[in-house]
């Protein structure tokens, strides 16, 4: 949804998808308003998510099907560089964003109006009709979402190898599309991000990220251990964090009172 990045005034795109129309819902004031209360709680979720992550990779022995993911990723990277400022994979970037967009619309029983693809012109957008208004998820699922990550998964656990290794290699070549993409996309001019708050939207994408990015390591793993202990540790962190700022408001306030 909205503007996902300009691309060079030269490009001559002449993709487009389109579908039947009708405009979307706006968020309220009152949703606004409790994304604005919600960022200080989320935001130590977060910074708890980002922590644990770091420090459960530097635990996780590396398989040999790990490291194909994360040849997978690096794959990626080279590819990307090669393609930089490519008028096809930038397309293909912005296609995937309003697909899951779509996606997560029609999957909360909204009916998709239309989805368009015009990156010259950041003509890019997807309409849905909905019984009730569009949540965050809605808006924010493309930056957190690694949609051409998940068929690999689905197919994963049922490979044998050498079969296995590439679809972990496929796995993290996508991820590596999706990050990228994250990186390139997120920010306070996005329609996306200015409809959740920044706040918000920041904390939420990190911490779902997070998550589904220590879900990968223990579906490639074979070990959901990984990411139960993960959450486990979340938790912990994130009530030291909360406990910390506690501390602190409290004698900020007793020095000024």
């Amino acid at each position: 949804m909205g503007t996902v990045g300009e691309d060079s005034p030269s490009m001559h795109v002449t993709r487009q998808i389109r579908l039947s129309l009708q405009q979307t819902s706006e968020p309220t004031l009152m949703s606004t308003l409790w994304k604005w209360l919600a960022a200080p709680f989320l935001i130590p979720v977060a910074m708890a998510s980002v922590l644990e992550s770091i420090l459960g990779m530097s635990s996780i022995s590396l398989t040999a099907h790990l490291t194909w993911a994360a040849a997978g990723i690096a794959a990626y990277l080279i590819f990307y560089l090669i393609m930089l400022g490519s008028s096809n994979l930038r397309f293909v970037e912005i296609l995937e964003h309003e697909v899951i967009h779509a996606v997560v619309g029609i999957v909360a029983t909204a009916q998709l109006r239309r989805l368009q693809v015009f990156p010259a012109d950041n003509d890019n957008i997807t309409e849905v009709e909905a019984r009730r208004g569009i949540n965050f998820w809605f808006y924010l699922a493309p930056y957190f979402l690694p949609l051409l990550t998940l068929p690999a998964l689905v197919i994963y656990p049922f490979a044998q190898d050498p079969l296995r290794l590439g679809v972990a290699a496929m796995i993290g070549f996508t991820l590596g599309f999706h990050y990228i993409g994250v990186i390139r996309e997120f920010g306070s001019r996005q329609t996306d991000i200015q409809k959740n708050t920044y706040l918000f939207s920041l904390a939420v994408t990190v911490m779902l990220n997070m998550f589904i990015l220590m879900l990968v390591i223990a579906i490639v793993n074979d070990d959901l251990q990984i990411l139960f202990s993960f959450v486990m540790r979340v938790g912990d962190r994130t009530a030291e964090i909360y406990e910390a700022g506690w501390t602190f408001v409290q004698q900020a306030l007793t020095e000024i009172l």
